[in-house]
């Protein structure tokens, strides 16, 4: 129902996504987010396919790898940088990331082979054979009391948890200053093996995250 004459309140709310627990050594919320390409099964592995399904010869292979440490070079200079370590299955070349940091170079930035860029089919985590699962709904709570409720079995069987959050600095014109960033109740949980055998988490169900395949 509309209501006649309401003024629409005014405020200043920030809203993100942030790591509340474990190490995930430098990895983006958007990148940990995504949920378009799936997770790879071995650590720092970026997974890249030919667009057209060709598998690559030994030529080829030179070429791929090539276009591989240009996107390293250009992001990190002739200093640091470091060349990629690639093996190639089937289709499929395989990418041993150094960092963090160039596994989402390779996640914004695909190489060009044959002058079509390479399907990203997996990308890489922090460990090996991660799940991630998602909760949603949990009780809003302030970003202290949700870190202190994590428990031991927490730090046993997840590596990462990504949770949202938000904060009000303005209602009505008037500053907020006695009130720090606040869990919304939805959060990611990257899990070790043996998480998806727990019946809930905090209390609350949990679902497995659904990732499509690439074509």
């Amino acid at each position: 129902m509309t209501v006649l004459g309401h003024k629409k309140a005014e405020y200043s709310i920030q809203q993100w996504g942030e790591v509340v627990f474990g190490d995930g050594m430098g990895l983006s919320t958007g990148y940990l987010s995504d949920r378009t390409v799936p997770w790879s099964e071995n650590a720092f592995e970026m997974v890249l396919r030919t667009h057209d399904g060709t598998v690559p010869g030994v030529d080829d292979r030179r070429e791929i790898i090539g276009e591989i440490a240009a996107i390293f070079m250009r992001e990190t200079g002739p200093r640091d940088f470091e060349v990629p370590m690639v093996h190639f299955k089937g289709q499929c070349a395989h990418v041993t990331a150094p960092d963090t940091g160039l596994m989402e170079v390779l996640w914004k930035e695909q190489p060009v082979f044959r002058g079509e860029k390479m399907k990203l089919v997996s990308k890489g985590f922090v460990e090996s054979n991660i799940t991630v699962y998602g909760v949603w709904g949990m009780p809003a709570k302030e970003r202290q009391e949700l870190i202190k409720s994590f428990t031991k079995s927490t730090k046993k069987l997840a590596a990462l948890i990504v949770a949202d959050m938000y904060y009000m600095s303005e209602v009505s014109g008037e500053l907020i200053t006695n009130s720090g960033p606040l869990f919304s109740g939805d959060m990611l949980i990257f899990g070790r093996a043996g998480f998806g055998d727990q019946k809930s988490f905090l209390g609350e169900p949990f679902l497995k995250i659904p990732y499509p395949t690439v074509d």
